[in-house]
């Protein structure tokens, strides 16, 4: 299952269909807990959770809106990957947003 494992990934908003594309240096299930928590808690530190904070929009289940992009087992290849991967959504014309990675 692709969401036992480490690396970019995007996030879907199921209201707007705006994407996100972050970076995991653990397993993406546990990322995805912590936007939920960012979410419940009202704590912006995640810019899907502001999105979704701020426009009062849903939240939908991991499979609905987390896709993996890339595993990356070397840490130092997380950012650019990232980096590539947000390049790819600007280039497609669809609106990403990013937050620190954890």
């Amino acid at each position: 299952m692709p969401y036992d494992k480490c690396g970019i990934y995007s996030l879907s908003c199921v209201t707007c269909n705006e994407e996100y594309v972050g970076q995991a240096r653990h397993r993406l299930n546990l990322r995805f807990k912590e936007h939920e928590c960012y979410i419940k808690y009202n704590n912006p530190q995640s810019a899907h959770a502001l999105h979704i904070l701020n426009n009062q929009q849903e939240c939908g289940p991991i499979d609905k809106t987390m896709t993996f992009l890339k595993p990356i087992q070397n840490i130092s290849l997380l950012t650019p990957y990232e980096h590539f991967f947000m390049q790819s959504l600007h280039k497609s014309c669809k609106t990403h947003f990013r937050t620190n990675p954890l």
